[in-house]
């Protein structure tokens, strides 16, 4: 996933959510959810599109420059993320 996609996401509507997750150094990164129907694999209205790893944490400048364009956008989904 690039920011460019994320940007694209954010102008057509479909972006949902992004949370950051920092379970061990092999998942860590931002998480982009998009919206998404139950037909459309949804699960509570949105479905994982892509990830910007950050598996050595704050050297990749793509996460970073992701992690810019949804601060105070919504950011985790219904209190859980």
């Amino acid at each position: 996933m690039t920011v460019e996609e994320l940007r694209e996401l954010q102008a057509s509507g479909k972006f949902h959510h992004a949370t950051y997750r920092n379970q061990g150094k092999v998942w860590e990164g931002l998480y982009v959810y998009v919206h998404a129907t139950e037909a459309e694999g949804g699960f509570r209205g949105f479905k994982l599109y892509g990830c910007f790893n950050n598996y050595y944490r704050d050297r990749n400048p793509e996460c970073a420059r992701a992690m810019d364009l949804v601060r105070g956008v919504h950011v985790g989904s219904f209190g859980g993320g």
